[in-house]
């Protein structure tokens, strides 16, 4: 058969694929779009590979899973990337059990993403308990404010192998690293008193004293897989000062001068007011975080952690509903049991914690905390169409039906930023009328 004559017995043939294959791509453009259309959120994008996101949710959250990609789209910009052999997991412990995940993401070196200062390992916050969606950023922030050191985040709209998944909260996590913790000394720790999953950790204590368990979250020699770890050893002699620490604490007569000599009384104050605006009742419990970069610093209180159930989100005056409340200063009245961290009961023992907390409060926190409301109208502009399509995936009535604590219940996203705003500003009120 001739040339001409096979072009033209085949040309129809040639014609249709080229016509699928257009629309194929046009049809991919198309998906691509969707992903950025009507909204100015960044978007990231992870495609799996070897397992489905269903097999991710039915597994532990604790399997690692490598060679999966990650792209990042920045519409302001119109920057694209993408990365490749990408260890995703999931994240968080009652939040796992929740219908929109929260997930761990690890390349293979340090990114920065979003002009967040570079690491390997970044979260992926679902903030599903939170209606407003605005919370742990607006805690964030403001710590960032007011402390050393605290992780930055950057609201994002994720999407997983074709599946929108929501508004996410993109964020670093905390861990000892150059633009994190970044402790210099080899004996420098990170540590988290954790009084609810402290089991699933190897590397802790249980304080005689408090009865609260510390775990060793990070360290700057890194090196537990030793024989002669240097970490280990590190958080042998952190248990020894932590003992010196609280045997002064709770003792009947309370010897400041010696208190202060072993603790970073700034970051004490602050980690506090960030907790007591919250009414965080994790503050007592879990993800209460500390470092002592090396044998010869005071220990320091942060980075804090963890807010989407806190800041006037429960109904409840044990969980923090009460704007008029010394609440994380009476922690244990609230909570009703022992098993709660107790260290801002009896610091507020002590009048020269007292002056120094009032003290602080006008010089260096009533300014940034009377910014909330600036804070909260910026974040709701910023994220505004990003949530009406978060509640399109996520009814946001269903909310309170598999939350603890028992949250507010809405029917518009619009109507938990309002009341959020509500709360915020009187429990400032009540702050700045009582440390004066």
């Amino acid at each position: 058969m001739s040339a001409g004559k096979f072009l033209k017995k085949y040309l129809y043939v040639l014609i249709l694929l080229t016509g699928i294959c257009f629309l194929l791509v046009i049809g991919t453009v198309n998906a691509k779009s969707d992903r950025i259309s009507e909204n100015s959120l960044p978007v990231l994008e992870i495609s799996l590979k070897d397992i489905t996101i269903e097999e991710l949710h039915n597994e532990s959250k604790d399997i690692r899973y490598a060679g999966n990609e990650v792209t990042v789209q920045e519409p302001q910009s119109g920057k694209q990337y993408t990365i490749s052999d990408v260890e995703v997991k999931g994240r968080g412990n009652s939040s796992w059990k929740m219908p929109k995940r929260s997930y761990q993401i690890k390349f293979a070196q340090e990114i920065s993403l979003l002009d967040m200062e570079p690491a390997r390992t970044w979260l992926l916050i679902a903030n599903y308990a939170d209606a407003s969606l605005m919370r742990n950023k607006l805690m964030y922030d403001l710590a960032g404010e007011m402390m050393d050191y605290v992780q930055e985040s950057r609201y994002v709209d994720l999407w997983i192998e074709d599946e929108y998944l929501g508004n996410y909260l993109l964020c670093e996590k905390v861990q000892v690293s150059e633009g994190r913790v970044a402790l210099k000394e080899n004996d420098g720790l990170l540590v988290e008193v954790d009084n609810i999953y402290f089991y699933e950790s190897e590397e802790r204590f249980q304080s005689p004293i408090s009865g609260s368990h510390f775990i060793l979250k990070d360290s700057k020699a890194n090196d537990l897989e030793k024989e002669d770890s240097a970490a280990r050893e590190a958080f042998a002699e952190f248990e020894s000062y932590i003992q010196q620490f609280e045997s002064l604490l709770y003792a009947e007569e309370k010897e400041w001068s010696a208190i202060r000599e072993l603790i970073d009384v700034e970051s004490f104050v602050k980690y506090y007011f960030i907790e007591e605006l919250a009414e965080n009742s994790d503050s007592c419990r879990t993800s209460i975080y500390m470092y002592k970069d090396g044998a010869e610093d005071q220990l320091h209180m942060g980075p804090v952690w963890d807010f989407d159930k806190a800041v006037g989100y429960s109904q409840r005056g044990k969980y923090g509903g009460d704007t008029d409340a010394d609440y994380v200063a009476n922690i244990q009245e609230y909570m009703g049991n022992t098993k709660e961290l107790t260290w801002y009961m009896e610091l507020f023992k002590i009048p020269e914690f007292q002056e120094e907390a009032n003290r602080i409060y006008q010089e260096q926190i009533k300014d940034t905390f009377s910014e909330i409301g600036e804070r909260m109208n910026s974040y709701q502009l910023e994220i505004q169409k990003s949530a009406d399509r978060n509640y399109e995936r996520w009814d946001i009535s269903e909310i309170p039906e598999v939350c603890d604590h028992e949250p507010y219940q809405y029917i518009i996203w619009e109507d938990s930023v309002e009341d959020l705003k509500i709360w915020t500003e009187e429990r400032v009120t009540y702050l700045s009328g009582k440390y004066r």
